[in-house]
């Protein structure tokens, strides 16, 4: 072969177009690939949402359950109402509820770590119960929780309008603190202007999930219905992005040089929602790697199929001239253009003569199926060929109908017991009990013949062309229990194919 004929020119075009075959379908797959890893990673942070909302939804449940148990506290409810307590008696409420206070805190599971205090705010007073102390509200934020005075006013002002429960987002000096807030309404849901608090640690949302911060492009934040950031990663505090900026659902924003999808989902417990960043560099960097890696495997693939194909093409024929000498020598005319042609020519004429063995072997095997069945109704006890009654006999019993072969075999009991006592009988004494047993029993029913084969009980049985043979598993299935039950000793019956 010419390397400048037209057969290697065509093998060079066409080994080009299967090498650009592979490269568009790459290009296709990467972008299936891709669209699917971002499926994939939208369904993985929907997921890792939701066990970031249950997790800090757990704990901040916690904290409302302590102010609700508060709040529904009979001396809050009269401390409250004020007017119709006498001062007399206030004093000694304000005690009792501030050794609740006390006692609720310590039976916090790591109040020390999370949460700072609790207390209860009087707007008509302006008095503050704590857990510690009794004071009025300016002594109380400034000096106890140690609040400038602007942002204790901004505080004081959102509590006295406040009529539903929030959380609020609040910076003393250089720690971040949430304060869940609780108003105190009376028994005729009129509010009695006051105030059920509890600082606690933005930290206790880390407390389940801290490993979610170690995952590499993923950010989470919790944000209120009012817009306020009550949490936020290690990585969103440190990037330059404006947190206060509006973020809307199904967005994509720029954090840093890096752009990143934000998914929402809605607390269940004071409001607001949570909010994660997933890096979108992180899904193309996946695909990408998976795009790469096939390419490389479609470009070896091109190249070693290739060598193998001129490989495998002389080798393969080998097979092909193995065949041809095995046949007869092709005889060359017309109607044979190739090697493939007289194969299939010749393979045919094969096929038909064994079409033809196939069935004189199957003439022959109902012969001796036919054969062996009359020879098995011959029983042991010296009856022959050449007693004609009997044969008429046996003919007039299993001429009509569907004949099945019964074998039952006799094991040992399951039980140590019962193994004991079958072993007293030798086995041709229940031989003789199995074959009276089932004769007797299948016999009511059916037309049958029993005999003794080795250590085995043959039955012959014949059935209608329409018999139920459920009715002769169950005869077989209660007489066998009853050599069981009686005599100690299983039974295992296998059945045969019927015929006539």
């Amino acid at each position: 072969m010419k390397r400048t004929g037209r057969v290697y020119n065509q093998m060079v075009i066409t080994y080009i177009l299967v090498l650009c075959i592979p490269i568009l379908l790459s290009s296709v797959l990467y972008q299936y690939t891709y669209n699917t890893v971002q499926k994939q990673s939208q369904y993985q942070n929907n997921n890792l949402l939701e066990t970031i909302k249950n997790s800090s939804d757990r704990e901040v449940s916690y904290y409302k359950s302590a102010l609700q148990q508060l709040k529904l506290d009979n001396d809050v409810q009269m401390l409250a109402a004020g007017g119709t307590v006498a001062m007399s008696e206030q004093a000694w409420l304000a005690h009792k509820v501030q050794e609740t206070m006390s006692t609720m805190l310590v039976s916090m599971l790591d109040y020390t770590k999370y949460c700072r205090d609790i207390f209860i705010y009087f707007a008509e007073k302006n008095d503050v119960i704590g857990s510690a102390s009794k004071s009025d509200f300016e002594d109380y934020a400034g000096i106890i929780m140690g609040m400038e005075a602007e942002a204790s006013e901004q505080l004081k002002a959102r509590m006295i309008d406040l009529d539903q429960r929030t959380m609020l987002a609040v910076e003393i000096g250089k720690e971040e603190f949430i304060l869940l807030l609780e108003p105190v309404k009376g028994k005729s849901g009129r509010s009695l202007h006051t105030v059920i608090g509890i600082w606690i640690r933005p930290e206790v949302f880390e407390k389940q999930i801290k490993s979610i911060e170690e995952s590499g492009g993923i950010e989470w934040a919790f944000v209120s219905d009012d817009g306020q950031w009550l949490y936020a990663t290690d990585g969103l505090k440190e990037s330059d992005w404006d947190r206060k900026s509006e973020i809307e659902r199904e967005e994509k924003v720029n954090i840093g040089n890096d752009k990143y999808q934000i998914q929402f989902l809605d607390s269940e417990v004071y409001g607001g929602k949570y909010i994660l960043f997933s890096s979108m560099r992180q899904i193309s960097q996946s695909a990408d790697r998976i795009r790469n890696v096939h390419l490389l495997c479609m470009f070896v693939s091109v190249l070693l199929g290739y060598l193998v194909m001129k490989v495998s093409v002389k080798k393969n024929y080998n097979s092909v001239e193995r065949l041809l000498s095995l046949l007869p020598k092709r005889v060359e005319d017309e109607s044979n253009r190739d090697e493939f042609q007289h194969l299939e020519k010749r393979l045919s004429g094969l096929l038909e003569r064994y079409k033809e063995v196939c069935e004189e072997m199957r003439k022959n095997t109902r012969a001796v199926r036919e054969l062996a069945f009359e020879r098995l109704l011959f029983p042991q006890d010296g009856k022959g060929r050449d007693e004609t009654e009997y044969m008429k006999e046996l003919c007039e019993k299993f001429k009509s109908g569907i004949n099945r072969v019964l074998v039952f075999c006799i094991r040992e009991g399951l039980t140590e017991e019962s193994i004991k006592e079958s072993s007293r009988m030798d086995n041709s004494l229940k031989r003789f009990i199995v074959a009276n047993v089932l004769a007797e029993g299948v016999g009511e029913t059916y037309t049958q013949e029993t005999m003794e084969y080795d250590e085995h009980v043959i039955m012959i049985v014949n059935f209608p062309e329409e018999g139920d043979e459920e009715n002769l598993q169950k005869l077989c299935d209660k007489y066998c229990g009853y050599v069981e039950e009686n005599f100690k000793f299983q039974i295992k019956t296998f059945v045969g194919s019927g015929y006539k």
